[in-house]
């Protein structure tokens, strides 16, 4: 049998560890990037693989990545891995990129918006399979941090990669697996991303709102819009996928989401092997512009078809513009 070959579309924090994993698995895996001076093209890099045993291990495993980088796609690809933001989806870069792959070749598309299927069925021809990134990945050392040294920092507890359940999921799931991530296939993964979405988007808009302090949130009655939020596009992506599905009309206890948000809030920081407050503020400050374009996405939706979007569109006007100067964010 041939060596399988994946290119893997976009070399930042989360393509390097998924491609990490594959080359282990010994495939022959290959970035694609947009810009070979940016310092997600630079060739070795370190990375930094945190223990799971959270805050009450120092223990972390550093390894060298040297795979290969390219600026122009071409044919000869037996899949196509995109691990950009969602807002990078519908790009004319992207657009001519995918145009030189043979269009046959199976993508795995691991961006979170729930229209982005959708948007790339417009550029391939070719099957699409959803993946929900299960993994914590950064550039290192965080701010404000001296350690660990320059590169990629990770963490992969269990589900770090779910895929659908197809042909393409099932054995690009299977390549993780024998490159030693944990990682699994599920039915139905698009309601499910869906679902899990909607969950996280709002709380982080509430946390952005709170100048990306955990403990101002959890005393600020954002939370109790960002859960109420998170109910709005939980019903509005399954409304989207289904509008005859009972999701798309279920409504959720907002006092007990509250207590469970806030609980998250509290003890995640006390677990996590990292700072996670800095790591919040660096990564979803990064793909600001993706979590607009996901609030006005549901909000839209929402609209035109007669689904409440008040929670949502309240966060949205509570958000500060983007700042002019944002931490790298090259592809």
């Amino acid at each position: 049998m041939s060596t399988p070959r994946i290119l893997i579309i976009g070399s930042g924090a989360v393509g390097a560890i998924y491609g990490a994993y594959l080359a282990q698995a010994g495939c022959h895996t290959a970035f694609l990037v947009r810009d070979r001076a940016s310092i997600n093209s630079r060739m070795p890099r370190t990375l930094h693989h945190y223990s799971m045993l959270g805050a009450l291990s120092k223990r972390i495993r550093t390894d060298q990545q040297n795979l290969r980088v390219i600026d122009q796609a071409h044919t000869g690809w037996d899949q196509v891995w995109i691990c950009l933001p969602s807002d990078a989806i519908h790009t004319d870069w992207l657009s001519s990129q995918l145009a030189k792959v043979d269009p046959k070749t199976p993508i795995i598309l691991w961006s979170p918006d729930f229209r982005d299927q959708q948007r790339l069925a417009a550029m391939h021809k070719g099957p699409v399979s959803r993946a929900l990134i299960g993994l914590a990945s950064f550039q290192t050392p965080l701010p404000g941090e001296l350690s660990p040294s320059a590169g990629i920092a990770y963490l992969t507890p269990p589900r770090s990669a779910v895929l659908e359940n197809s042909d393409a999921g099932k054995q690009a799931a299977q390549w993780l697996r024998q490159g030693g991530l944990p990682a699994i296939n599920m039915d139905k993964l698009s309601a499910h991303e869906a679902l899990m979405t909607a969950q996280l988007q709002p709380l982080i808009a509430a946390l952005e709102c709170c100048d990306w302090s955990l403990a101002t949130l959890r005393k600020s009655a954002l939370l109790a819009t960002a859960c109420e939020a998170a109910n709005e596009a939980a019903r509005i992506g399954s409304h989207f996928l289904d509008p005859s599905s009972p999701a798309a009309h279920k409504t959720h206890s907002l006092p007990g989401k509250r207590w469970l948000f806030k609980l998250a809030i509290f003890a995640a920081p006390v677990l996590s092997p990292f700072p996670l407050q800095t790591y919040l503020h660096y990564h979803f400050a990064k793909v600001g512009e993706q979590t607009r374009q996901m609030l006005d996405g549901w909000i839209d939706y929402g609209q035109k078809n007669n689904l409440p979007t008040s929670a949502l569109a309240a966060l949205r006007q509570a958000l500060p513009p983007i700042a002019s100067v944002k931490p790298n964010t090259t592809i």
